[in-house]
């Protein structure tokens, strides 16, 4: 099951956004996020937030399709992403397991550090707790992974381009990471939090299928075009 969650970081219209679009269950805007989704005729199951940052055409698209908002006031305790996610969880079956949930975060990236900090750190949590989670702005998508587990990606299903690879600890340590398919091996390597080591890899083919392994902690992983 996919859940969407659309913020008001940068989120740009291309073939990575379209396909994390795709076969979507359940789609929640928080404040601005809205404006991405009219941009790209995405209308949302909820909108939710203080609307200090949609337009006001988006507010008038949101009147027009009749969708249902839940309105908060701009002193709170919470981020609009925070509460975003939790009623796209309240949303889930009670009966679903939760790896079987992936939680996709676009506009989660931008020119405020606090809250792509913070956004980050949110998806590491969620995936201690044992969801799926994927962040993208349209160009570089972002995974977050607890170990033990065993990330892996068959690159021809993203759009064609050269992908750099990072893995960063978010963890004291990230124990036991192994890599398959990419230039600069890893085998039952320890990464310490704050470690460079992970930063810059590349796959071995374009095309190719590439899996990294995590006995323990957690890891996010980013792929972003390689310039």
């Amino acid at each position: 099951m996919r859940h969407l969650i659309v913020l008001s970081g940068d989120l740009i219209e291309s073939p990575l956004t379209d396909r994390l679009l795709e076969k979507r269950d359940h789609v929640v805007a928080a404040d601005g996020g809205t404006d991405h989704l009219r941009r790209m005729g995405v209308t949302p199951d909820l909108v939710v937030g203080d609307f200090d940052s949609i337009s006001p055409e988006g507010q008038a698209w949101i009147l027009e399709r009749q969708i249902k908002v839940l309105r908060f006031p701009q002193a709170k305790n919470a981020t609009d992403s925070e509460i975003a996610l939790e009623a796209s969880l309240a949303a889930l079956p009670p009966s679903i397991s939760l790896p079987e949930v992936e939680l996709v975060f676009l506009g989660a990236l931008g020119n405020r550090p606090d809250h792509v900090l913070g956004n980050q750190l949110m998806a590491a949590a969620l995936a201690r707790k044992g969801y799926r989670v994927t962040m993208s702005d349209g160009v570089s998508i972002l995974y977050a992974v607890h170990g033990p587990d065993r990330w892996e990606m068959d690159l021809g299903n993203l759009p064609a381009t050269r992908w750099a690879i990072s893995v960063i600890s978010v963890s004291t340590e990230a124990r036991g990471i192994s890599y398959q398919g990419l230039r600069y091996p890893l085998d039952d390597f320890d990464l310490q939090f704050g470690s460079s080591r992970g930063i810059s890899n590349e796959p071995e083919k374009p095309n190719g299928i590439i899996s990294i392994e995590l006995a323990s902690g957690t890891i996010l992983i980013c792929l972003t075009p390689a310039g």
